[in-house]
């Protein structure tokens, strides 16, 4: 279940962490002046699709999501289903054909970097490792 993964996940709570008191704290040390909610030094990372125009955003699109698949993946629109998700997985689907983007380090990188006031030494393969996500054999 890729959706239980993400919702367990720091991804998912991106955006939430940025009303703790922590994070008022590690804005204000960046001097940052705003609401961490609503700073696009902070936003640019814990949203996803932040600096996307309005017009390319579903009207259901909320920033409380945090990080979600199109982040790292791409907009989700046409890949989204599950058989070509499944084709993708299996090599029968040009990925760019679809919008996917298959995400590895470099997309990491973008915001796990050392610009990140909370940065800590990025690992990888055994970040990889926490968030996987196969694709489902059934329907």
């Amino acid at each position: 279940n890729q959706y239980e993964k993400w919702s367990f996940s720091p991804h998912s709570k991106a955006f939430t962490v940025l009303a703790t008191e922590h994070a008022l704290k590690v804005a204000q040390d960046a001097g940052i002046k705003s609401n961490p909610q609503e700073a696009a030094e902070c936003l640019k990372c814990h949203v996803t699709a932040y600096s996307a125009p309005a017009s390319a955003k579903a009207e259901s699109f909320s920033p409380d999501e945090g990080v979600g698949c199109e982040a790292c993946h791409g907009p989700g629109s046409i890949y989204k289903s599950l058989n070509i998700m499944k084709a993708l997985h299996a090599g029968t689907q040009d990925a760019e054909a679809v919008g996917f983007i298959h995400g590895g380090k470099e997309t990491c990188l973008t915001c796990h970097n050392e610009k990140s006031p909370t940065y800590k030494p990025f690992k990888f393969e055994a970040f990889m490792k926490e968030i996987a996500h196969p694709i489902p054999e059934k329907e």
